[in-house]
Protein backbone atom coordinates (compact mmCIF):
# COMPACT_ATOMS: atom_id res chain seq x y z
CA UNK A 1 0.00 0.00 0.00
CA UNK A 2 1.66 3.20 -1.25
CA UNK A 3 1.54 6.43 1.05
CA UNK A 4 -1.53 8.09 -0.09
CA UNK A 5 -3.43 4.93 -0.09
CA UNK A 6 -2.35 4.99 4.15
CA UNK A 7 -3.13 7.96 4.60
CA UNK A 8 -6.19 7.76 2.67
CA UNK A 9 -7.57 4.89 4.16
CA UNK A 10 -6.36 6.23 7.81
CA UNK A 11 -8.76 9.38 7.03
CA UNK A 12 -11.55 6.95 6.02
CA UNK A 13 -11.46 5.43 9.31
CA UNK A 14 -10.86 8.58 11.19
CA UNK A 15 -14.17 9.51 10.14
CA UNK A 16 -15.64 6.67 10.98
CA UNK A 17 -14.61 6.66 14.44
CA UNK A 18 -15.56 10.09 14.82
CA UNK A 19 -19.30 9.11 13.36
CA UNK A 20 -19.24 6.50 16.45
CA UNK A 21 -18.06 9.14 18.69
CA UNK A 22 -21.03 11.48 17.73
CA UNK A 23 -23.43 9.10 17.57
CA UNK A 24 -22.03 7.87 21.61
CA UNK A 25 -22.86 12.05 22.21
CA UNK A 26 -26.06 12.23 21.14
CA UNK A 27 -26.97 9.07 23.04
CA UNK A 28 -25.95 10.80 26.58
CA UNK A 29 -29.64 12.45 26.66
CA UNK A 30 -30.86 9.05 27.09
CA UNK A 31 -28.78 8.15 30.04
CA UNK A 32 -30.52 7.89 33.40
CA UNK A 33 -28.57 11.04 35.03
CA UNK A 34 -26.86 9.31 37.60
CA UNK A 35 -24.42 8.00 34.71
CA UNK A 36 -24.77 10.67 32.08
CA UNK A 37 -22.16 12.93 33.38
CA UNK A 38 -19.33 9.67 33.29
CA UNK A 39 -20.76 9.52 29.93
CA UNK A 40 -20.53 12.38 28.42
CA UNK A 41 -16.33 12.94 30.70
CA UNK A 42 -15.85 9.79 28.61
CA UNK A 43 -17.07 11.18 25.37
CA UNK A 44 -15.01 14.17 25.57
CA UNK A 45 -11.94 11.84 26.66
CA UNK A 46 -12.72 9.81 23.17
CA UNK A 47 -12.95 14.02 21.66
CA UNK A 48 -9.55 14.43 22.63
CA UNK A 49 -8.06 11.12 21.44
CA UNK A 50 -9.98 11.82 17.82
CA UNK A 51 -8.37 14.99 17.99
CA UNK A 52 -4.83 14.05 18.83
CA UNK A 53 -5.31 11.40 15.63
CA UNK A 54 -6.13 14.14 13.37
CA UNK A 55 -3.67 16.32 14.08
CA UNK A 56 -1.19 13.49 13.82
CA UNK A 57 -2.53 12.03 10.38
CA UNK A 58 -1.74 15.94 9.12
CA UNK A 59 1.49 15.71 10.32
CA UNK A 60 1.94 12.06 8.80
CA UNK A 61 0.33 13.81 5.60
CA UNK A 62 3.15 16.68 5.40
CA UNK A 63 6.27 14.35 6.71
CA UNK A 64 9.11 13.13 4.76
CA UNK A 65 9.46 9.65 4.38
CA UNK A 66 12.00 8.59 6.85
CA UNK A 67 9.72 10.67 9.60
CA UNK A 68 6.95 9.12 7.56
CA UNK A 69 8.07 5.63 8.83
CA UNK A 70 8.48 6.59 12.35
CA UNK A 71 4.72 8.81 11.85
CA UNK A 72 3.27 5.42 11.05
CA UNK A 73 3.84 2.85 13.58
CA UNK A 74 2.69 6.02 16.33
CA UNK A 75 -0.21 6.44 14.30
CA UNK A 76 -1.43 3.33 13.90
CA UNK A 77 -1.13 2.54 17.69
CA UNK A 78 -3.15 5.50 18.05
CA UNK A 79 -6.19 4.17 16.04
CA UNK A 80 -6.01 1.06 17.98
CA UNK A 81 -6.21 2.76 20.92
CA UNK A 82 -9.18 4.76 19.89
CA UNK A 83 -10.98 2.25 18.35
CA UNK A 84 -10.88 -0.20 21.63
CA UNK A 85 -11.18 3.10 23.91
CA UNK A 86 -14.57 3.43 21.71
CA UNK A 87 -15.64 -0.22 21.95
CA UNK A 88 -15.17 -0.68 25.33
CA UNK A 89 -16.93 2.50 26.43
CA UNK A 90 -20.10 1.21 24.19
CA UNK A 91 -19.93 -2.20 25.77
CA UNK A 92 -19.74 -0.73 29.28
CA UNK A 93 -22.74 1.64 28.84
CA UNK A 94 -24.68 -1.02 27.22
CA UNK A 95 -24.16 -3.44 30.21
CA UNK A 96 -25.37 -0.96 32.50
CA UNK A 97 -28.48 -0.78 30.29
CA UNK A 98 -28.19 2.00 28.50
CA UNK A 99 -28.84 0.81 24.45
Amino acid sequence: MGRKEYIDKLAKQLKELDDKIVNMESGADKMASNLKTEYQNQVSTLKGKKDDIKEKLKELNESNSEAFGLLKDGISNSFNDLKDAIESAVKKYKTNGNK
